[in-house]
């Protein structure tokens, strides 16, 4: 075996906090993904219940909403939006759930269409 990774993460269940404990073989992460499926547009599961999700997405100034490649079975548990050039737009998510997100990006320097790379995380 290789390296293990070790984490502890509190999620908010809306009550309370739910603590999940995560102790992984990197092997055993890596040994569920193909990356020669991985587009642009996709989506890893991580396990059994971990699945990463990650998008392009493109509109004019306004904020558009875009689905995600699946469902997420329960919930989003963390999203992030980064901008194709961060020195010409800026990239803001407005909100989330399993389905679907709502995404401004706005133009700084210039009119036209901008970018964003997505991330998103849930179970």
């Amino acid at each position: 075996m290789g390296q293990t990774k070790k984490a502890i993460y509190k999620i908010d269940n809306g009550v309370d906090f739910d603590t999940i404990h995560l102790q992984t073989d990197v092997e055993q992460i890596l040994s569920n993904i193909d990356l020669s499926k991985i587009d642009y547009n996709g989506f890893v599961k991580l396990n059994k219940d971990l699945i990463l999700q990650f998008r392009i997405c493109t509109n004019r100034g306004s904020f558009g909403r875009y689905d995600f490649p699946i469902v997420f079975p329960n919930r989003c548990i963390s999203i992030q939006a980064t901008a194709s050039d961060p020195n010409n737009a800026a990239a803001t998510i407005t909100s989330v759930n399993k389905n679907n997100f709502d995404l401004q990006i706005t133009q700084l320097n210039s009119s036209g269409y901008a970018s964003a790379f997505v991330w998103a995380i849930g179970c």
